[in-house]
Order: C-alpha cells, then sequence, then structure tokens
C-alpha cells in the first residue's frame, strides 16, 4: 500500500469506516495524490444530501489538516458548493453533516 492508499484509508477510519459508507451511501472511493497532497474522494446518492452534495473532496495538506470540498455534479457540469480549510480529523464528521444533512453514524 502506497503513502497516498494509507492517507485515504485514514481518512476514511476517520470518518467511521464501513459505517460512514452505509450510513451515507457513499461509493466510488479513490484516493489521489495531487502534487504531494494525498486525500480521498467518493461520490454520495444524488439527490440525497443538502444543494444536491455528491462529490466530496478530503485533501491532507502540508500543515497535517484537511481541505475539504463538496461538489454538485448535475450532468456534465460541476459546481463546487462549498470549500473548508484547516479541517481538523476530529471536525471531518461534523463537517460532513453539517454541510450534507448526512449522518456518519446512529
Amino acid at each position: 500500500m502506497n503513502y497516498s492508499e494509507q492517507v485515504a484509508q485514514i481518512i476514511l477510519e476517520q470518518l467511521g469506516g464501513k459505517r460512514f459508507i452505509a450510513m451515507t451511501g457513499a461509493s466510488n472511493l479513490a484516493y489521489f495524490d495531487d502534487e504531494g497532497e494525498s486525500g480521498l474522494c467518493f461520490r454520495l446518492p444524488s439527490h440525497f444530501a443538502i444543494n444536491n452534495i455528491n462529490i466530496v473532496r478530503i485533501k491532507l495538506t502540508f500543515a497535517d489538516d484537511y481541505t475539504v470540498t463538496f461538489y454538485s455534479k448535475q450532468g456534465s457540469r460541476i459546481a463546487q458548493i462549498s470549500e473548508h480549510e484547516g479541517i481538523y480529523c476530529d471536525q471531518l464528521q461534523w463537517l460532513f453533516t453539517r454541510e450534507t444533512g448526512l449522518y456518519t453514524r446512529l
């Protein structure tokens, strides 16, 4: 497992792991490396979250915090709904719920 895969796995665990996937319907989970900053990207079911958010991108920055970006993809159009910088691991679940309206645990 390379560094980017490890970072993505840790982010998923911080969100709640398999329970997060079951609660939110997250799919197409993928890791990425953006000029040395790695992270996790995934899709949510269409018309399931607030503001039609259906793509979430969480990037670990060099400052050891996260930048979380929420997108809405409708057809070929992708709109950035919001972006939050300086997010710590213990804030990920709270931010996800606030932006999407989806709970990460019971």
